[in-house]
């Protein structure tokens, strides 16, 4: 054999390396880019999905014992942000069971209403996250509509036993509906809250006011708010603690405005299509959508070509 001459099986050998090592290198580069896609993928359905729930609408009602009630209550808002319907906390009032409501605690906008009573066995009720309730869906009594309601908080109506506090620390609008308070004898503070500014006033046709307090609505035995929670001259707070004072955000808005604004007068009112707040007049510019969010703008309703996945318009 000449010497710089190579064998046949050497350079076929060689080939089918070179050929394998190619095979190779196109697997890594379409499953890079297979693990590429599919973590886009998941990163936009955790975006949109993971962080709605669908709420319920049996107000005071129940199925099964009061046990499998708290539980199924767990399962169903643990880790939701964003409630598609109605809030309803009912009937936590069996002595055995030690509640742990944290749960809640992500909870930022409700598109029905809050429905809170018959939870004796609780000293407290925490919404961290609360922002807004949007009242879609309001729950009637006695021939008005309302979109938060606390109610029948008391073991047997006792003044020593029952809600004491209700935290919504966030809570900035309360877009449709009034307030209700009944049969609360041991509740504090939320008569220090001005219920007119988070409905907007009278924010629907034919309401007299934003707030009604019905017989035993709240205690008044309960403590001051901390000092750190009075804003021109008028104590103001959720509870005992400087972290709860209900916050003043110091603008009040021209009457033309339909209750949120970025400045004064009438040029500082915020689109219609927001809540809570605005850095501009624009829909562009809203903090929180009132109804659904396409892209960056805020709309009335989605597109027929969308669907909803919490607030968002979401292209098929």
């Amino acid at each position: 054999m000449s010497r710089g001459i190579k064998p046949w099986y050497t350079r076929t050998f060689k080939s089918k390396v070179l050929c394998s090592l190619k095979m190779e290198l196109r697997f890594l580069v379409l499953l890079g880019c297979f693990v590429s896609c599919s973590s886009v993928d998941l990163q936009e359905k955790t975006k949109y999905e993971d962080k709605e729930c669908h709420g319920t609408s049996v107000g005071f009602g129940y199925s099964g014992t009061l046990r499998n009630h708290y539980e199924s209550l767990k399962n169903r808002y643990q880790g939701c942000t964003f409630i598609h319907g109605n809030l309803e906390i009912t009937n936590l009032d069996d002595p055995t069971i030690d509640y742990d409501l944290t749960f809640l605690s992500e909870i930022r906008y409700v598109s029905g209403y809050v429905l809170i009573g018959l939870v004796s066995e609780l000293d407290q009720i925490k919404f961290r996250s609360l922002e807004v309730i949007r009242g879609n869906r309001t729950y009637r009594v006695r021939g008005d509509e309302y979109s938060l309601i606390v109610a029948l908080t008391s073991r047997f109506n006792s003044p020593h036993f029952g809600l004491q506090e209700l935290h919504l620390p966030a809570l900035r609008e309360i877009v449709e509906g009034k307030v209700l308070f009944l049969q609360n004898p041991v509740l504090c503070y939320v008569n220090t809250i001005s219920w007119d500014e988070l409905t907007k006033g009278l924010n629907t046709v034919g309401f007299n006011n934003s707030v009604h307090y019905g017989a035993k609505a709240y205690s008044n035995d309960c403590s001051s708010c901390p000092v750190e929670c009075e804003f021109n001259g008028v104590s103001s707070c959720w509870g005992a603690s400087s972290s709860l004072c209900r916050l003043d955000y110091g603008l009040e808005c021209d009457d033309s405005c339909n209750g949120v604004c970025f400045m004064k007068g009438p040029e500082g009112c915020c689109h219609d299509f927001c809540s809570v707040g605005c850095t501009g007049p624009t829909q562009y510019d809203c903090q929180v959508c009132r109804d659904f969010k396409m892209g960056d703008q805020c709309v009335s309703h989605c597109p027929e070509s969308t669907y909803t996945v919490s607030q968002n318009c979401i292209d098929f």
